[in-house]
């Protein structure tokens, strides 16, 4: 698995081993300071193996390096704050 940052799109993507279909998490500048991720998805076949989980841990030490408040209006990535 390998997981981009896509600036452009505000997103966040993972791509899985053998598959075009991608995970994600999105995310929207509040301000210049925070930061809320706003949306996750992961495939059907590919969940219940952490892709999601690791596309959060991403996403958040994205979001520690820029200095950014963290918010998730997203109720997966809520469980994580």
């Amino acid at each position: 698995m390998k997981i981009q940052h896509e600036p452009e799109k505000s997103q966040f993507t993972a791509s899985i081993d053998g598959s075009d279909e991608l995970a994600l998490l999105t995310y929207t500048l509040i301000n210049a300071e925070s930061v809320n991720f706003d949306y996750s998805y992961v495939p059907m076949t590919f969940r219940g193996k952490g892709i999601a989980k690791k596309l959060v841990d991403f996403g958040f030490e994205w979001a520690k390096q820029e200095n950014y408040q963290i918010r998730a209006s997203c109720s997966y990535v809520a469980r994580f704050l």
